[in-house]
């Protein structure tokens, strides 16, 4: 940033240029002591700007200035700079107690001061970037050019008022009309037609119908929202609070002052409609949104009930299958074991076979039925996370084959285990149903092992593994592993119904995480599962 420091002050120079090099904006500084100096310096930086150097070649994007100076006030200058247009950041200095003299630099054009007091160094970066920052966003918004419509009977009026603006704001653009017809010929007859103008300005007296009569016009009988600016005479305050009422934007006293306030009241009139159409577009878009979520709500409501109801009939038909089907296979259990412990002299070796066999089936469908309602269940039941003794749970689990572990000396490697928060009935089942594959598969091994371990995830939470040395399998049908009624071996090599890794992948992926499995054919299984969810999450 290039700065021209006018002080005529040495001792204040040297503290600002070391505030500044402390902000990092020392590097372009030039310094003037006295108003003469700091013309003569813009007006070499502005030749060299117009003959086609960057500003890097001499321009300046700020002017940081005493008020008090040897040869006049910094306010002269500040006035000439903006009657040139420039564009120019300027932040006034001034001393304590000096506050009156900072507002008339604002009033004058400055876009910021600065108090030069002990914490000056403290502020100084800050405050000509924000003040830059805002010179920038103000010389954009003026670089858009607004199209005025003054509605004047005078024509000497007129022409002043064009002769002002083409000098002090180029952007806005007028044409004048002499009276409210011929201003309502050029303006939409409803808010759905575009309009050609940004701005009217209109004076009170008109001949025919007054400028309140045309603002009634536009506001009660078109619609329209056009920002309106009042001129009116003075001594004329019931004339302007009548026509705030009707909808006027605002209004200028017709005084020697006009011209000058002129710019900034059509400006901020604009800018204070922009901004209403701005918020009642806002307005329109919530109410609109609200209306959304109100019918996606009443949906969901629907959508839930409806899903509460599958649910229970549901339940119902879980209730009925596992009575009215479970029933008779254990009548059919029941009654094949008494003929084969009671008949057995009359039944031969063929007719036990098959009543062996008939009991066998009965038991795997009996399995079945009971899978398949874990499984449905799994997906319905509330998940309740808290903390888990993971050690523990998996001991719980190896008890339920201590007698095949013993019998077959199956070598378990069980180190300590970190707790986990989890759904612990759902975090045993996953552990039951691996348990259970590994003791199953390494039924043929002369050596059987089974081995636990947990480790901590790159990005967070803790993966559990369970490995062993079975019969493992081929993965290049690891895709069917998971999914419902895939077994990747003969059902007469290893009984199973195709069910326990679907369930436990389920009740992995409701806790937030991922299993997957490695293995090779002869050479054990290994499976590894994270539970990622958050320690404070919960599901219902």
């Amino acid at each position: 940033m290039r700065i021209l420091l006018l002080e005529d002050d040495a001792r204040d120079a040297d503290l600002i240029g070391r505030a500044l090099a402390a902000a990092g904006l020392a590097d372009g500084l030039v310094l003037a002591t006295t108003l003469q100096q700091a013309r003569e310096i813009l007006a070499v930086a502005s030749a060299a700007v117009a003959a086609g150097g960057a500003a890097e070649a001499g321009g300046f994007d700020l002017l940081l200035s005493d008020l008090r100076l040897p040869d006049g006030h910094g306010f002269e200058l500040i006035v000439a700079l903006r009657e040139q247009g420039s564009p120019l950041t300027v932040v006034a200095l001034t001393g304590q107690g000096d506050e009156s003299m900072a507002v008339a630099a604002l009033r004058a054009g400055a876009d910021d001061y600065l108090v030069k007091r002990d914490d000056l160094h403290e502020r100084l970066g800050a405050t000509l970037r924000a003040a830059h920052l805002r010179r920038q966003a103000d010389s954009a918004r003026r670089g858009r050019t607004l199209q005025l419509l003054y509605v004047e009977p005078q024509a000497l009026d007129v022409d002043l008022a064009r002769r002002h603006l083409e000098r002090h704001a180029p952007h806005l653009r007028l044409q004048a009309v002499p009276d409210a017809a011929a201003a309502l010929a050029l303006l939409p007859g409803d808010a759905s037609a575009p309009c050609a103008y940004d701005i009217l300005l209109v004076d009170y007296r008109l001949p025919g119908d007054s400028g309140l009569d045309l603002l009634k016009t536009l506001r009660e009988q078109r619609g329209l929202d056009i920002p309106v600016v009042l001129a009116t005479g003075q001594g004329t305050e019931d004339v302007a609070a009548e026509a705030l009422r009707l909808g006027a934007t605002d209004y200028l006293p017709k005084n020697a002052h006009l011209l000058q306030l002129l710019p900034l009241a059509l400006e901020n009139a604009y800018h204070r409609v922009a901004a209403a159409r701005e918020q009642a577009a806002l307005r329109r878009l919530n109410a609109e949104l609200e209306q959304r979520v109100a019918e996606r709500t009443q949906a969901l409501q629907a959508s839930t009930r409806a899903l509460e109801a599958s649910n229970r009939e549901l339940d119902a038909f879980a209730y009925s299958v596992s009575h009215d089907l479970r029933a008779p296979l254990r009548a059919i259990d029941g009654l094949s074991s008494l003929l084969l412990r009671d008949h057995a002299a009359g039944v031969d070796a063929d007719g036990r076979h098959m009543l062996e066999l008939l009991r066998g089936s009965a038991l795997r469908m009996d399995r079945l039925i009971r899978d398949l309602l874990r499984f449905a269940r799994g997906a319905r039941e509330p998940l309740l996370r808290s903390p888990v003794a993971v050690g523990a749970l998996v001991q719980d689990c190896l008890a339920e084959h201590a007698d095949e572990i013993t019998r077959r000396g199956i070598v378990v490697q069980l180190p300590e285990l970190p707790d986990a928060q989890a759904d612990a009935t759902l975090l045993r089942q996953v552990f039951a149903n691996l348990i259970d594959n590994a003791v199953k598969y390494t039924r043929h091994q002369a050596q059987p092992r089974i081995e636990f371990s947990a480790e901590p995830l790159a990005g967070g939470g803790l993966a559990y593994a369970v490995r062993d040395n079975g019969a493992g399998f081929d993965m290049r049908y690891a895709g069917k592993l998971f999914g419902v009624f895939q077994r990747l071996h003969r059902a007469d090599e290893f009984e199973g119904t195709g069910v326990g890794l679907a369930i436990a992948a389920r009740i992995i992926e409701r806790h937030g995480g991922h299993i997957r499995a490695e293995a090779a054919v002869g050479q054990g299984a290994y499976f590894v599962f994270s539970l990622n969810a958050p320690a404070a999450a919960t599901e219902s």
